[in-house]
């Protein structure tokens, strides 16, 4: 087991709900690119070889886990150098650090490493990415698998929660009685962000390698989702008007929805659908 986690991307939206989940548990060592002056988190440009270096190395973390990226599919596609430099060079200086330390790696990977054409994509399945975002992450996993004795890849898809915003925007929205437009022809298995955090812990607690898909146990569209939420909070399903990807200019699959049935086995843990997660979130607010 690891007394010191060290982990990038902490003050995004699944970094703060994994410090929360792993406070009080572990020797945290928290790096952001742009953390709040007052709080525990450092700043870290994972994109400076020599600087993530001097954080590993001063830490001597027994896990490593990088969160830290770039995400919008758009604004990867328009800055080449820049979505290259902070998914995938900086998994390779963490990675190579990991190994100096002979710490265990864990990168948090996407469904868009896959082409996102039919869905349903395994754990063993081979990659073939149709984004820059998406080559990105892959090539990032072929570095870790290729230079890490001690790794995991875990791999997940439209992470939802409080915080989180699509998921928050959907709410705020229908509170205020506003209409939300969602694709009703691009599929996904949004999932619950304490399943993800879950699946860190095991990982960290079990020591566990390979290759993970931690996704909700349901393939939706955007609108169905959208309309989900809507009936469970109460409100107007008409709220909510299907629209389509096609002409609105967004990179967004098809249907990159992920099958976790050999990861579930492994854990030992189905992960939610959407209305088992809202019964949580709202038990617990």
């Amino acid at each position: 087991m690891a007394d010191t986690v060290l982990i990038t991307g902490a003050a995004g939206f699944i970094g703060r709900h994994l410090v929360d989940a792993l406070s009080g548990r572990y020797r945290l060592a928290l790096f952001d690119l742009k953390p709040k002056a007052d709080g525990p988190i450092e700043a870290l440009d994972v994109t400076q070889a020599n600087a993530v270096r001097d954080v590993v190395h001063r830490f001597r973390p027994g896990v490593v886990i990088h969160l830290a990226g770039i995400k919008n599919l758009n604004y990867c596609e328009s800055h080449l150098q820049e979505a290259f430099l902070v998914n995938t060079e900086s998994t390779r200086f963490l990675a190579d650090a990991a190994v100096e330390v002979g710490a265990h790696m864990v990168f948090i990977s996407s469904d868009y490493v896959f082409d996102g054409e039919r869905g349903n994509y395994r754990e063993t399945d081979i990659p073939s990415p149709a984004t820059i975002y998406g080559k990105n992450k892959f090539e990032a996993e072929k570095y870790i698998a290729q230079t890490c004795s001690h790794y995991t890849i875990l791999r997940s898809s439209a992470v939802y929660g409080p915080g989180g915003g699509f998921f928050d925007w959907i709410v705020n929205s229908l509170t205020t009685g506003k209409k939300v437009e969602a694709f009703a022809d691009t599929y996904f298995t949004p999932t619950y962000i304490g399943d993800v955090t879950w699946a860190f812990e095991r990982i960290i607690a079990d020591n566990l390698e390979g290759i993970l898909h931690v996704a909700g146990s349901q393939v939706l569209s955007r609108y169905e989702m959208a309309v989900q939420i809507t009936r469970y909070l109460g409100k107007d399903p008409d709220l909510v008007i299907p629209t389509s990807v096609k002409g609105s200019g967004l990179l967004i699959a098809h249907n990159s929805s992920l099958n976790c049935e050999q990861t579930s086995t492994l854990l030992g843990r189905r992960f939610l659908d959407l209305l088992q997660a809202l019964d949580l979130l709202y038990r617990r607010l």
